[in-house]
């Protein structure tokens, strides 16, 4: 198995894959961040400062004791820990709610995913937000600056946009060139951010900007 990116990574500046998830599929979906192998980590996946146990429900239904096992061998040793779970049986309810209550007792916060893709958008996000600041701890400082107020009037103007958003964006890019010069890729690893509301700001802020009137005046002149 192979990665897309660059023989230049270290552990340092890569998100760390532990060796039993060779193979598995969502690895080819992670294309946003670095990432690598390690032999040195315990957690199926290290983002920093925040680890992954990353499960599906089958395989918990046939391995009820898996995860507690791994939370064992984990311990305290990480300021987030996540469970992360591939809903691949919706119909197992009991499954779901076993994953909810160890997630619970265990102080992990539990993240439930559809998809392969989705499974790799949720871990590139954490690591793109290594090394920074909370993410709440630094919305609320960008709240109280000046600036947001007026960000928050301009972007809120694109349809499902709110103030929460415009925050994020700021933490994100710092200001709104840097919003504009991201791609939709990019855009989508904001927290809060769907496929939606991605490409309904990624438009407004590509689009021409030619007001109604005069839109309308070139067509009566045309």
């Amino acid at each position: 198995s192979t990665n897309n990116v660059s023989l230049a990574i270290t552990p340092a500046n890569a998100l760390l894959v532990h060796e039993v998830q060779k193979g598995n599929p969502l690895l080819s979906c992670i294309k946003n961040v670095r990432w690598c192998f390690s032999k040195d980590i315990v957690p199926d996946y290290v983002m920093g400062s925040v680890c992954a146990i990353f499960v599906t429900v089958k395989y918990h239904f046939r391995h009820p004791k898996h995860i507690i096992r791994r939370m064992d061998d984990i311990g305290k040793n990480y300021r987030l820990r996540i469970l992360l779970v591939l809903v691949d049986d919706e119909s197992n309810l009991a499954s779901l709610q076993e994953i909810n209550k160890i997630a619970f007792s265990n102080n992990y916060s539990l993240i439930l995913a559809w998809s392969n893709l989705e499974c790799a958008r949720y871990l590139e996000t954490f690591k793109f937000y290594d090394g920074k600041a909370s993410i709440s701890a630094s919305i609320q400082e960008r709240t109280e600056t000046e600036f947001l107020p007026k960000m928050t009037q301009v972007l809120t103007q694109v349809k499902s946009i709110n103030k929460t958003d415009v925050a994020t964006l700021m933490d994100t890019f710092g200001n709104l060139r840097n919003i504009s010069n991201a791609d939709e890729h990019q855009l989508l690893l904001c927290p809060g951010l769907g496929e939606k509301k991605v490409k309904r700001l990624y438009q407004a802020l590509h689009e021409p900007f030619v007001s109604k009137k005069a839109a309308t005046n070139s067509v009566v002149q045309g």
